[in-house]
């Protein structure tokens, strides 16, 4: 979904953002649409490295795949925020599912 927002930009953003819009040869409404893009992947990548949200909630954040988030974390130097219980539990928790699934078919 697409939504029409009307905001009052000050004039030295406003000079910003046509020199960029300038300079990639794009219009200002796609240019202002790629800032706010950037700001919005800043934002995800600041709060992830503060360990308020999860990956995932980063990921929607920046409106990016998981995947995509990870790389934009590595180039940041952002390491994750799993600890290595939480590995460790999550790893245990995958073998206790695979058993069950595998007993479970060696009994059909």
């Amino acid at each position: 979904m697409t939504e029409v927002k009307s905001v009052r930009i000050p004039d030295e953003i406003m000079t910003a953002i046509r020199d960029r819009a300038r300079r990639e040869q794009l219009d200002e409404s796609t240019t202002i649409r790629q800032l706010v893009t950037l700001g919005l992947r800043e934002e995800a990548c600041q709060r992830y490295a503060q360990g308020d949200i999860t990956l995932r909630e980063a990921a929607s954040i920046a409106n990016t795949t998981l995947r995509e988030m990870l790389d934009l974390l590595n180039a940041r130097g952002i390491q994750g925020n799993v600890s290595l219980q939480q590995q460790r539990d999550a790893l245990n928790h995958t073998k206790d599912a695979l058993q069950e699934d595998q007993a479970e078919a060696a009994d059909t």
